[in-house]
């Protein structure tokens, strides 16, 4: 099938498999992605791998640690549905046969149909400015935007082709994509430092979390 019809690839859940099978690097893919996706999936997958490397066994081959305001969700941003392909053996739905676009994350089946609004099977938080989408009776991806959430109703830009037992789900994430525009994941290495006072003289030290240091133009001699 063309490869624009494929569910995108998510090895997530099967990376303490890949490095035991000799993975030393990861690719992940940014083709028409934007930089929100790169944020949120990189992250995702380093939580991840630093939950691997607490165990003792491997360990990470940069230094630092990575923090976010934001806690990864691989379904908040662009994705097709996702696969592991032939991992684990073949699998029936590589596909998204429906549309190549985002359907980003399911929230539920329409349990009730109002003039203007809608509710769903679900408690799932909604948010104003969020994108919905759906497929009509014809199969095709239908998009809508939020304009008002009561409770647990929801005010859609349009009405049209939205009904009960409709699955709608959720391709932009208003209030999560703000977290991602605001404070994206950030490297942090931890640093030590030690003042001492020797032969009238002020010396830094500076050490960071693997052991280098370094004594060299931190000496500042003290006027008598």
């Amino acid at each position: 099938c063309s490869s624009d019809l494929l569910k995108d690839l998510n090895l997530s859940h099967h990376l303490e498999d890949l490095l035991t099978a000799g993975v030393r690097s990861f690719k992940i893919e940014g083709r028409l992605k934007d930089k929100g996706y790169v944020s949120n999936v990189v992250y995702h997958y380093r939580r991840r791998l630093d939950a691997i490397f607490e165990q003792g066994i491997y360990h990470a081959a940069s230094s630092g640690k990575v923090q976010a305001a934001f806690t990864p969700d691989p379904f908040k941003t662009f994705n097709r549905g996702y696969s592991t392909y032939f991992l684990t053996g073949r699998q029936a739905d590589m596909s998204s046969m429906d549309t190549p676009k985002s359907l980003g994350e399911p929230l539920g089946k329409v349990s009730a149909v109002q003039r203007q609004s809608f509710t769903l099977d679900n408690s799932v938080e909604v948010h104003n400015g969020d994108g919905l989408c759906f497929f009509d009776s014809q199969q095709e991806l239908i998009g809508t935007t939020v304009n008002q959430v009561n409770g647990k109703s929801i005010t859609p830009d349009k009405m049209d082709g939205i009904h009960t037992g409709l699955m709608i789900y959720r391709n932009h994430d208003h209030h999560f994509n703000a977290l991602l525009d605001r404070q994206p994941p950030e490297r942090k290495i931890g640093l030590s430092f030690t003042l001492e006072f020797n032969d009238n003289k002020l010396i830094l030290q500076v050490r960071d979390e693997d052991g280098f240091q370094t004594f060299e133009n931190v000496q500042a001699e003290l006027n008598p």
